[in-house]
């Protein structure tokens, strides 16, 4: 599953096909992503920095994609801006989203996961104050990082 944040707005979730490779995150990448950006006001997709740190999506071809999309703003393995090996605590849809989304699923027995995920998906987007707490605590987790110079914290 695939899911952004983008400001305090969680971008629409989008199921990612069983067996995931490059070709087709790429293909997701391609033909998703403009449809979601559309509802972004054009200044702040022009500061979006996307995060790619999973290794299924690190192909060439999805690099290249990314990297003419987000033009020295795809941070991640092979991006113009290094990710910190190891690290998905600076990755607020790591360290915040799936969890909360997960436990929001799973509150009852599950009948239809789709339809779960998107209840799951509306509840999160009207929680106001979930997008200030994450901005906070990514504060946090930057400076620790600073202050540890990119090592483990």
């Amino acid at each position: 599953m695939w899911c952004g944040i983008v400001d305090d707005a969680l971008l629409d979730p989008y199921i990612l096909p069983q067996r995931l490779t490059g070709n087709n995150y790429r293909e997701f990448l391609e033909t998703h992503i403009p449809d979601v950006l559309d509802n972004v006001l054009l200044a702040l997709r022009q500061l979006l920095h996307f995060i790619m740190t999973m290794r299924p999506y690190i192909c060439v071809t999805t690099r290249q994609y990314l990297n003419d999309v987000f033009p020295g703003r795809l941070i991640g393995r092979g991006g113009p801006v290094a990710w910190p090996p190891r690290s998905p605590d600076l990755n607020p849809v790591d360290y915040n989203l799936w969890g909360h989304l997960k436990s929001l699923v799973y509150e009852s027995p599950v009948e239809t996961l789709r339809f779960r995920i998107d209840a799951a998906c509306e509840k999160i987007r009207h929680a106001s104050e979930l997008w200030e707490r994450v901005r906070a605590s990514m504060r946090r987790r930057v400076e620790t990082c600073i202050q540890a110079e990119g090592g483990h914290f």
